[in-house]
């Protein structure tokens, strides 16, 4: 008689073995997936201790042109950010290219919150049919913190000119066709874009002259050599008041809180969506979501001050605060609008 095998067979397979030349490994077991949890746990701790953490020294924010003008708004901002922060917010001008080169700055920047934008729409929006040298995409290359303001924008005339409101205008302008002008601060300005929508809105064949800026166009309508422009209330208001400028409509959907009285362009041409001049916080691409939520609050915070809306308001300033989610959008639309308008009127970058 044969000895009987008293060995009980194995109920699972070693962890590896050899079948026809192939290995094969038993799936991760319970040991596996808390190793698993405790990293993601591990991680999540981190996530929220670097939060937490930030920022434990000064910021930078990037003004993209020299001091004065662009960022009256943003040194309003600046000290109250830094207390909501508990840390001091430094205001660096890094002027040059159209504000291309103080965003190039803050793109190659670490993403660690310390080194951020103050980006208006002419950076945002229009820089690329302001420059060719644009090496950057505004959606993909920054990280989105918040909306800050809007500077109202108007269309006025000089103050000789026989017209008072935007349908006697656009009635002038048709009686003369080729003959009328309106200026710009510039090829590819926001200016630019509105005037080139105002006369795809209106049927209007009207002159583009541009200007190295505001103050020359300014300067050129004040003489009624020019016959129309589109700023800033801000660089209108001191004229108008004087009565040296008319100025017929806001460019906006409503009317402005300091031009109850003035219509909106809407009034007349329904379907004008006018090219906002307003401004954003941004961060390089790759930033922490719990600093980008850290920023982003503070800055809401911020805005929401009575005394920053007081300021505002002394400066024809529009508070926009909104989310990183507001702010996307919004890029996304506008820069879809200034690039069916460039495509309508041949605008290039030179």
């Amino acid at each position: 008689m044969h000895a009987m095998n008293d060995a009980v067979p194995a109920k699972h397979p070693p962890a590896a073995a050899d079948q026809g030349g192939r290995r094969w490994r038993r799936p991760p077991g319970r040991l596996a997936r808390r190793f698993l949890s405790g990293v993601l746990l591990a991680l999540a701790g981190a996530h929220a201790a670097l939060a937490g953490e930030f920022p434990d020294k000064p910021v930078t924010i990037i003004s993209p042109f020299a001091p004065g003008g662009a960022d009256l708004f943003l040194r309003i901002v600046a000290p109250k950010l830094g207390e909501q922060l508990g840390q001091p917010v430094v205001i660096e001008n890094v002027p040059g290219a159209g504000g291309i080169l103080g965003a190039e700055r803050v793109m190659h920047a670490p993403p660690d919150g310390y080194t951020l934008l103050f980006a208006p729409s002419s950076v945002t929006v229009t820089a690329k049919f302001l420059s060719a040298n644009v090496r950057f995409d505004i959606l993909k290359d920054f990280t989105p913190i918040s909306l800050m303001h809007e500077t109202p924008q108007v269309l006025f005339v000089p103050g000789d000119l026989p017209v008072n409101s935007v349908a006697e205008l656009i009635h002038y302008a048709k009686q003369r066709p080729g003959k009328l002008a309106y200026g710009s601060a510039g090829i590819g300005s926001v200016m630019q874009f509105n005037a080139e929508l105002f006369k795809m809105e209106s049927g209007t064949d009207i002159l583009h002259v541009p200007f190295k800026g505001i103050s020359p166009m300014n300067t050129e309508i004040l003489g009624g050599r020019v016959a129309m422009g589109f700023s800033t209330l801000a660089s209108v208001a001191p004229f108008a008041k004087a009565g040296k400028l008319k100025v017929l409509a806001a460019l906006d959907a409503r009317r402005l809180p300091f031009l109850p009285d003035t219509p909106a362009i809407t009034e007349t041409l329904p379907g004008f969506r006018t090219v906002g001049t307003w401004s954003s916080l941004l961060g390089p691409a790759g930033m922490p979501k719990a600093i980008q939520e850290r920023l982003t609050r503070a800055m809401s915070a911020v805005l929401a001050m009575p005394d920053v809306k007081r300021s505002y308001d002394l400066n024809y300033g529009l508070i926009i605060a909104g989310s990183p989610a507001d702010l996307t959008r919004r890029l996304q639309s506008e820069i879809a609008q200034t690039t069916r308008i460039a495509d309508t009127a041949g605008i290039r970058a030179e």
